[in-house]
């Protein structure tokens, strides 16, 4: 996986990680923000490598159908290509991490 899909990944998780259980919060959490091995995260879950290969997977397709589904990425990066002055932008920038620290 290149940087480019693995921060588009991380963005996705952002906005859709309430739609995740705790577990699958937690995985994708260990290895991609606090750069844990498989091994390691396997070993902290009390599951085997591959059970944690694949819900890393799971997570992943999870989170590609749910902007598929509901475009939330898609509809942020068309409002901040509007024309609109920078403190409109970071307006609507300010309203969407609150949504996100209040789980919507």
């Amino acid at each position: 996986m290149n940087i480019e899909e693995r921060l588009r990944l991380i963005k996705l998780f952002n906005l859709y990680k309430n739609l995740l259980t705790s577990k699958q919060k937690e995985i994708f959490t260990s290895y991609y923000f606090y750069d844990l091995s498989l091994s390691e995260i396997s070993e902290e879950f009390k599951s085997s490598r591959s059970f944690i290969q694949a819900e890393l997977k799971r997570v992943k397709e999870k989170l590609e159908d749910y902007e598929i589904k509901l475009r939330l990425d898609e509809k942020l990066q068309e409002i901040l290509n509007l024309e609109l002055k920078e403190e409109e932008k970071e307006k609507i920038r300010e309203i969407v991490e609150r949504g996100e620290k209040n789980g919507l």
